[in-house]
């Protein structure tokens, strides 16, 4: 029988599988650590400890944050964001997260090593000992430097979950849109890294009201970075 060839790719990705086991025993059951493989954002999940903080499996999907990081390309200044929040859906925690970017010899982004923290009982304490406090002199925590990550969204969700969010600042239903409008509605969710997702296209058009050949010409007409 022919062994499948393992590329240099794979090899470097092997080489963190370690680190998950390593962190999530170093930091205790409150931390998730996910090796995702971002060859294969519809199933890119390749390893996992602690799943019980976000309800994850082994072949699940990239986060809807995760990909605008890719889109936006932060992978090429920095070599990692540390200590932004997280949320989850099924299990209703709330993480201190933290993303490493995982490059191959090229310099091309290939994988993430992400850690996530349970801070849900630490939130809940805090917000006890504001309330009694109960002082206008606390000092605001001020605008989060990154915005809210759902942890656990398959990748029809996802999908649906960045369509909702770009619609909510459009405030027009897709039926009542101009084809300008929804134009502008593919712009962004490109700007977010949705089409990077298998299937994003179809979705979409659907979720529009338009074909996907019309989908593909707004692509093509949108602003090159």
């Amino acid at each position: 029988m022919k062994v499948p060839s393992v590329s240099e790719d794979d090899k470097i990705l092997e080489s963190f599988v370690p680190m998950v086991d390593f962190y999530a025993e170093t930091l205790g059951r409150n931390c998730e650590v996910i090796l995702h493989d971002l060859r294969q954002l519809e199933s890119s999940i390749i390893a996992i400890r602690n799943n019980h903080v976000s309800g994850r499996q082994v072949g699940g999907c990239i986060t809807g944050f995760a990909l605008e990081l890719l889109e936006k390309k932060v992978y090429e200044k920095k070599r990692y964001i540390a200590n932004y929040i997280g949320k989850t859906d099924e299990t209703k925690k709330t993480v201190r997260a933290s993303t490493f970017f995982i490059k191959n010899r090229a310099n091309d982004v290939i994988g993430m090593l992400c850690v996530n923290v349970d801070i849900t009982a630490f939130v809940a304490a805090r917000s006890a000992i504001d309330d009694f406090i109960n002082t206008a002199n606390v000092a605001p925590d001020g605008d989060p430097i990154l915005p809210e990550e759902n942890l656990d969204l398959d990748p029809r969700a996802l999908i649906s979950s960045r369509f909702d969010h770009v619609l909510s600042k459009v405030g027009i239903e897709p039926e009542r849109m101009t084809p300008a409008e929804k134009s502008a509605v593919v712009f962004e969710l490109a700007e977010l890294g949705v089409f990077r997702i298998k299937g994003a296209v179809s979705e979409i058009s659907t979720l529009l009201q338009v074909s996907e050949p019309t989908i593909y010409r707004y692509l093509k007409k949108a602003p090159s970075k």
